[in-house]
Order: structure tokens, then C-alpha cells, then sequence
């Protein structure tokens, strides 16, 4: 983004190579390896580097953290980078020291919609990490709850506040993205998370967001399928607008 107002959120993330892998673990000793086009935290990887020997120890979203792969020397870590690369593109990213929830990493999944010539919020979940997982997401066994109820274990007076902000953080991202990339986005999923200064962070933008289940039982209708034909229906509208 060259946005001026979503860029102070965004980590240090560049296309991976050996070279930037190596700066960005040596600026923030830890980095998550993400594929480009991935989906429900598959293929991620979170690489720390040992200073004292030098070695990388690499954890898989796919295992616990109980069972790293350990490479012994940069030549192993540049081999390493060259398996993933044959499969599919992939960025580092700057290791976050996130807040956590009973332990377990926490992220925010916010979806947007945009109708009526605006980005709505159209519903936001706390995504709670599996025991020893480097990621939250529930299809690598992450829980979903309510964000004000982990917010408020965090920031007991400030719940409501930080929650505001992470919305309107939401909507001027979708509002950046929009702006500047090619096409027409009328649905995003926003992944956020809070660091232990309390500050607010944008792991990522997704153009194709997966749908989690509902948090409660009764909801018959997801709430992104009225948004969806809220779009649908709005989009038509102005077409008819600009005819009439």
C-alpha cells in the first residue's frame, strides 16, 4: 500500500528471498512465510533464527511447535526457501509478539462488504490458536469467540474503544485497497491483531475470504449472504442511476 493511513499497520513484508528473509530475521529475530494465493493457514511457516549458534529453527502451520525442522547453516535455510518457491510463490513477514488468549495466539477476522457506495462491516470474530500452533485459524484448529469478550480480558476498560478502532482500521483498509489495485472488490476479510503495546496490527487482506460458522446456533442466514445481495442490489441500482 502506499496509503499514508494504513501503512504505519502493516509488518515489514517482502516477496521471500534469502536475502530478506535474513534482514527482516535480523531486525526482528522471527518471521512467518506465507504462500501468496494461500487459504485457511495452510503452507505457513514461522522461522526463528538462534543467535548464539546460528542455527533456524522452522515451525509448520500444519504441526505443533513441539516438533520444529532445525537447519543447521544458511546454505540449508536458502535450500529450504527454494522447495517452497518451486511450489508457489511465497512473502516473509515480520513475527508480530502478539497478545494472547489462555496462552494461544489470538487474531480478528473482519468481513467487509461494500454497498450503497461504502465499506460496511459485516461481522468480526476473535480467532483463538490451537495449544503450541503458530497460527489461529480454525480450519488448523483455532476456536471462534465474540472480540469484546477477548478484548475485554486484555483492555477491562477500553473494550469497546479498541473494537471501534479496529472497524474504522477495517474500513480504510478496504477503502486503500479498493483505491488503489485494478478491479472492483465488494468483499474482503481483514485479519488483525493487537501486540503486547496494545497497538493494532494488519496481518492481512483477503479478496476471497473463507466463511466460518456462525456463533450462534440459531443464525440461519449468514449475515455475509444479506450483505452479498446487498451489494448485488445496490451495484444494479447504480447502473440504473447512470442510465436514468
Amino acid at each position: 500500500f502506499t496509503d499514508g493511513q494504513v501503512r504505519p499497520f502493516l509488518p515489514h513484508t517482502q516477496p521471500l528471498n534469502l536475502s530478506e528473509l535474513i534482514s527482516i530475521l535480523t531486525d526482528y529475530k522471527r518471521a512467518y512465510l506465507k504462500p501468496v494465493n494461500g487459504s485457511q493457514g495452510q503452507g505457513i511457516y514461522l522461522v526463528e533464527r538462534e543467535e548464539v549458534t546460528d542455527h533456524f529453527w522452522v515451525y509448520s502451520s500444519e504441526s505443533a511447535q513441539i516438533n520444529p525442522i532445525v537447519l543447521n547453516h544458511i546454505t540449508q535455510l536458502s535450500r529450504f526457501i527454494e522447495l517452497l518457491q518451486k511450489k508457489e510463490a511465497y512473502i516473509a513477514q515480520q513475527a508480530i509478539p502478539l497478545l494472547t488468549f489462555e496462552g494461544q495466539l489470538v487474531d480478528f477476522r473482519f468481513l467487509l462488504h461494500y454497498y450503497k457506495r461504502h465499506w460496511h462491516v459485516t461481522s468480526s470474530v476473535a480467532r483463538v490458536g490451537d495449544k503450541d500452533r503458530i497460527i489461529s485459524n480454525q480450519a488448523q484448529g483455532g476456536q471462534l469467540f465474540k472480540p469484546l469478550h477477548v478484548l475485554k480480558q486484555w483492555f477491562p476498560s477500553e473494550a469497546k474503544r479498541k473494537f471501534k478502532e479496529m472497524s474504522a482500521l477495517s474500513i480504510k483498509t478496504a477503502q486503500a485497497v479498493q483505491k488503489w489495485s485494478d478491479g472492483l472488490y465488494c468483499e474482503l476479510g481483514l485479519d488483525l491483531a493487537i501486540d503486547k503495546n496494545g497497538e493494532i496490527w494488519i496481518l492481512e487482506v483477503n479478496s476471497k475470504p473463507s466463511k466460518t460458522s456462525p456463533l450462534r446456533e440459531e443464525i440461519q442466514k449468514r449475515p455475509s449472504t444479506r450483505a452479498l445481495c446487498q451489494t448485488c442490489l445496490s451495484l444494479f441500482q447504480e447502473q440504473i442511476d447512470s442510465k436514468t
